[in-house]
């Protein structure tokens, strides 16, 4: 596509009023760089279809709890029942289109989603002990290509661990990008405040 007729990327959040958030060493910044496309098995073709999208990644296709990293930059984390959601850098998502397109035409069914989702990357030291405030899980021992589905503020989210410990990726629904944020940033404040009295004490 000619770069004279490329659209920009919308963000959910309005850049240098909420978004990104530095605290003592936390960072909360929203990711536009990212194209999304949901891929569902279609009925009784679920072997096809992951054998292509593990000719696409490289790597055979995640389970649940987990997210792979193939070749091209491109990537893939479980979202459901024979269902993944495929990830790649914005200026890769007419590639990547072409590519699942010529793929799974026959034994898959694919969605574009990149304008659906918000995606929020959080970083600091010791973010499961953050985490367990918010999450029905243990994120403790998760490593990097960790993955889980659950609510965050009751909002449903995939929270992807990047490096152990101290980054982590966040996916939920565009429409709850502000509440999501919002929550993301009182939890931080609220551990470092914790932090801070034990410390004290």
């Amino acid at each position: 596509m000619s770069e004279k007729w490329r659209l920009s990327p919308t963000v959910v959040l309005d850049h240098g009023a909420v978004s990104p958030v530095e605290i003592s060493g936390y960072v909360l910044r929203e990711n536009t760089n990212h194209a999304l496309f949901w891929v569902s098995a279609r009925n009784s073709q679920l072997q096809e279809t992951v054998e292509r999208l593990a000719e696409l990644l490289g790597k055979a296709v995640p389970d649940p709890g987990a997210f792979v990293e193939g070749h091209s930059g491109y990537a893939a984390f479980w979202f459901g029942p024979e269902q993944w959601m495929i990830v790649a850098d914005r200026e890769a998502e007419e590639r990547l289109a072409k590519e699942l397109r010529s793929r799974l035409t026959v034994s898959s069914s694919v969605v574009e989603q990149s304008d659906g989702w918000i995606c929020l990357d959080i970083s600091g030291d010791d973010l499961p002990t953050m985490f367990e405030r918010l999450l029905m899980a243990d994120l403790h021992d998760f490593t990097r290509g960790s993955a889980i589905r659950g609510t965050i503020g009751h909002i449903d989210c995939f929270v992807l661990c990047l490096e152990r410990d101290v980054r982590y990726r966040i996916f939920a629904a565009r429409s709850f990008g502000r509440s999501l944020h919002q929550t993301l940033s009182e939890m931080l404040k609220s551990t470092l405040a914790l932090k801070t009295l034990k410390l004290e004490t």
